[in-house]
């Protein structure tokens, strides 16, 4: 994969993750925070950081409850340690964590 096709397809997803929880109606703050980056606050749990990593053509998840590294296979973002997909991860912490659904598909 490109820098260029990266750039592209780490954007689109972050701008999807923002969008989603507004959609949604989800008493949870979600903040750009300047390129690459997504933060959600989930009160009573703490923050979601999501961000892309460049260098390593990665999108990073860290929170409370562990860190993920997905990478682009397969037309999705998928865990390095496993199959999940960054879309799963993100609705489980937020289901579990701010007791409310958010669906990404």
């Amino acid at each position: 994969m490109t820098e260029s096709e990266f750039a592209t397809l780490s954007e689109a997803v972050l701008d999807h993750i923002e969008d989603a929880i507004e959609r949604s109606g989800a008493t949870i703050d979600v903040e750009r925070k300047g390129a690459g980056i997504v933060e959600i606050d989930i009160d009573g749990f703490g923050s979601i950081v999501v961000n892309s990593q460049a260098p390593m053509r990665q999108i990073w998840l860290a929170s409370r409850a562990g860190a993920h590294h997905f990478e682009f296979r397969d037309g999705a973002w998928r865990d390095t340690r496993g199959d999940a997909s960054l879309h799963a991860v993100l609705e489980r912490l937020i289901r579990e964590h701010g007791g409310t659904k958010v669906r990404f598909d």
